[in-house]
């Protein structure tokens, strides 16, 4: 199953937790999101260099306005913005999202749903 209709959009982060790329439609005009999943993984690279945590298998962010779910891809780290909808997470969790976002490729985004690619 795909599950690219859940993505109101989506960024990338290098190993290191610093911004790539963004991968918003036409129509957006709220990026905050991008900032407090900044601000979210620093968190987690802080937490795991200080303290003896497992590393981040993923993270969910839950705010009023949204919700975002980031992954760890083998180079970088990949948030995925939730369209409305999507935001009820516990059959989210139970479902394969997880291992389809480990492996989906933000850069279709461009050419599936017609996102604009922003460097960070």
């Amino acid at each position: 199953m795909s599950y690219v209709n859940w993505i109101a959009g989506a960024a990338t982060f290098d190993l290191s937790g610093l911004p790539q790329t963004y991968f918003l439609p036409d129509n957006s005009t709220d990026c905050s999101w991008i900032q407090v999943t900044f601000q979210a993984l620093g968190l987690q690279f802080l937490l795991t260099a200080s303290l003896p945590v497992e590393p981040l298998h993923y993270l969910v962010i839950h705010h009023l306005d949204y919700c975002a779910i980031g992954i760890q891809q083998p180079n970088r780290y990949v948030i995925y913005l939730l369209q409305p909808q999507q935001r009820v997470m516990p059959d989210f969790l139970e479902s394969n999202f997880l291992e389809w976002a480990r492996l989906f490729q933000p850069e279709q985004l461009a050419t599936c749903r017609g996102f604009q690619a922003q460097s960070g």
